[in-house]
């Protein structure tokens, strides 16, 4: 057994730091730090220091660094009771800077898993949209997103899982549809200019698109720390 865990400690490990930048993004007002004891050297500690009123920008850019998180922007959808925040890739985002980074997706800040089932397929609905707006982004790989799910009480069951990683939704189709209608309203094959306006014009049938008030410069200028 001693043999089997030392073998396996460096895997071990790398899905415990992931595990924390998921809660770090998840919930970015919270410090969290990692310190691998009797550790040869500190290559394998990691800390999130945040600062007093912290947002999903600022863990991003802690958290997956500058390169990535300057390619994206913050984006708020609300439909059927549920509302989509997310950080993700802006239409005109340069690919290598945004893939083999991976997604962290979590329900009412609670970090989940987007392997398996309806939490797959919000992934999936990102990665096509992204794709399909430009020919530059049709090659990004493992593309960074964050995204938390606010849910309206006693929506989804959380107990479905011993891992805590899952949930079973009452109605998956509002959850999918909510995530479609955000995606595919951000990577419209259209001028940054013009995505702006739509997005702050308003309605897009059920839900309301609306961008946050610190983000808004965004749409044209680049996040900066």
């Amino acid at each position: 057994r001693k043999q089997v865990a030392l073998k396996s400690s460096v895997k071990c490990l790398v899905k415990i730091k992931r595990t924390l930048q998921a809660y770090a993004l998840a919930r970015p007002t919270i410090r969290f730090s990692l310190r691998v004891l009797k550790a040869k050297n500190d290559k394998g500690n990691w800390i999130y220091a945040p600062k007093p009123g912290a947002g999903v920008e600022d863990a991003a850019f802690k958290v997956v660094g500058k390169d990535c998180a300057s390619q994206c922007r913050w984006s708020i959808l609300e439909s059927a009771g549920f509302e989509v925040q997310a950080f993700l890739p802006k239409p005109d985002a340069d690919c290598a800077r945004i893939s083999n980074i991976g997604h962290f997706l979590s329900i009412d800040s609670r970090p989940v898993s987007t392997t398996r089932g309806v939490l797959k397929q919000v992934i999936t609905l990102f990665k096509e949209n992204l794709r399909g707006v430009s020919p530059h982004l049709q090659n990004a790989k493992d593309p960074f997103i964050c995204i938390n799910i606010v849910c309206p009480p006693e929506s989804y069951d959380p107990n479905v899982e011993p891992a805590k990683d899952d949930v079973m939704f009452e109605d998956s189709s509002l959850v999918l549809a909510a995530a479609e209608k955000l995606f595919s309203t951000v990577y419209v094959p259209t001028t940054i200019e013009q995505a702006a306006t739509e997005a702050q014009v308003g309605r897009h049938e059920a839900g309301h698109f609306s961008v946050g008030p610190d983000i808004a410069r965004s749409y044209d200028d680049e996040i900066t720390e």
